[in-house]
């Protein structure tokens, strides 16, 4: 099963990022999205495709590596 999503990453200090916000799926601190990450992993998907092209961070080559790479330490 595979599953594509738009994550977006918000600045943990940002007031958004509050825990006592409810707050969309795959938004939020990398913390928040891998929790969100957890519970996919938990249905049964076996592959996450990150489409960054609507978030900021999809304008920065090394920033995209950097939070995918946070992203997989929720993935495995």
């Amino acid at each position: 099963i595979f599953v594509l999503t738009y994550p977006n990453v918000v600045d943990p200090s940002s007031p958004t990022s509050s825990s006592k916000q409810q707050r969309l799926p795959m938004t939020g601190t990398t913390d928040q999205i891998g929790s969100d990450l957890e519970q996919i992993k938990k249905m049964g998907v076996e592959h996450i495709i990150f489409g960054y092209i609507f978030s900021p961070i999809g304008k920065n080559m090394d920033n995209m590596i950097e939070v995918t790479e946070q992203f997989t330490r929720f993935c495995r």
